[in-house]
């Protein structure tokens, strides 16, 4: 059986993406920062879904160690691994939205806070799991990027934060797939589109599931020819 890692999986895209894949035959690890808080991902464990939930801060080193220290216990390989945990301006724990986003209110810690959850802790999850991804079957990393993070489409000031997190995401992605290529291991930055979340707000446009049938689609049937590259969640490339 396959094995899939999904990370911010205590609702919205998370808990689609989870179900998508053990509908496919995926054995699931869905990782929340509070056990205590997923009941959208409860309620698919209960329905009976091949999902596992672990706990799992990415902004922590500690937590990160724990984490991999539980998987190696019970898994001796990895075929998919989809870096979705994510803040941006409003969901950035205790800091005030103006604090990464207006030029005039930005603050170091709150951007350093922003870059390090979306940014560095998925680099570093990506890293600790090099081994069982290796040994992975056309194993696969997805990592939950933005059009916010693409510089070509910008054409306005603001959102510092959350747009610099999500540029560096799509280069951090690019320096993956040339390093994991060797091993077979590709790598993709995906754009899930503006989605009902708890993120995304009422008005989007897309449903959380239909974004993660797309994302399912892009780790199975991709080719290692394209690893390395910036997708939407339909599988069209998306402008750097």
């Amino acid at each position: 059986m396959k094995t899939a890692i999904i990370t911010g999986a205590n609702g919205g895209l998370g808990v689609a993406l989870s179900k998508c894949f053990a509908e496919r035959g995926y054995k699931v690890i869905a990782t929340v920062r509070d056990m205590n808080k997923s009941t959208s991902l409860d309620d698919l464990i209960n329905s009976g879904a091949n999902v596992e939930k672990a706990e799992l801060d990415v902004s922590s080193d500690s937590s990160i160690e724990s984490f991999l220290n539980l998987f190696f216990s019970n898994h001796s390989d990895l075929d998919v691994l989809i870096n979705n945990a994510g803040i941006n301006s409003k969901s950035n724990g205790e800091f005030m939205p103006q604090s990464s986003l207006r030029l005039g209110s930005l603050e170091r810690e709150s951007l350093n806070h922003i870059i390090d959850v979306n940014c560095t802790g998925p680099l570093l999850l990506t890293q600790g799991l090099i081994h069982r991804l290796q040994t992975g079957n056309a194993a696969c990393v997805i990592n939950i990027s933005s059009w916010l993070g693409s510089i070509g489409k910008k054409t306005g000031g603001g959102n510092y934060g959350y747009c610099g997190s999500k540029s560096l995401v799509n280069m951090f992605t690019r320096a993956l797939a040339f390093d994991l290529q060797e091993y077979g291991v590709r790598v993709f930055a995906v754009n899930p589109g503006w989605m009902r979340t708890k993120m995304g707000g009422v008005n989007a446009t897309l449903n959380p599931e239909d974004s993660a049938e797309g994302i399912l689609k892009i780790a199975t049937d991709l080719p290692v020819e394209e690893t390395g590259g910036f997708f939407n969640h339909d599988g069209s490339k998306h402008e750097w």
